[in-house]
């Protein structure tokens, strides 16, 4: 049973702009205004290349804070969350259960 890269993700969920929905430390997915697609850490700060080393601190998840620092094109439009190992594990052992068990 082998399990490809879809599967270990949720689905694509639209984002409003409001601030970060998931839990810090959840492993993310997210798509950029700009097309960008990433894999992260929530609420996690990263480097971009051109930064030089230092730390980009603009919160992506919330467009009005992507507005103000004059970064529009950073604003996450969609994110899907990575399921934990052991759930798509299982979820993969139900799909193949058979379908009558005798008693």
């Amino acid at each position: 049973m082998g399990v490809t890269m879809s599967e270990e993700w949720g689905p694509w969920i639209k984002h409003d702009g409001m601030g970060r929905p998931v839990a810090s430390g959840t492993i993310v997915e997210t798509e950029r205004k700009d097309g960008k697609i990433a894999t992260h850490i929530a609420g996690q700060s990263f480097l971009e290349p051109w930064t030089l080393g230092c730390t980009v601190i603009v919160n992506a998840w919330s467009w009005r804070d992507c507005l103000e620092r004059g970064k529009p094109y950073w604003r996450i439009i969609r994110y899907r969350i990575r399921k934990p190992r052991g759930l798509t594990i299982l979820e993969g052992l139900l799909e193949n259960l058979p379908e009558q068990v005798d008693a």
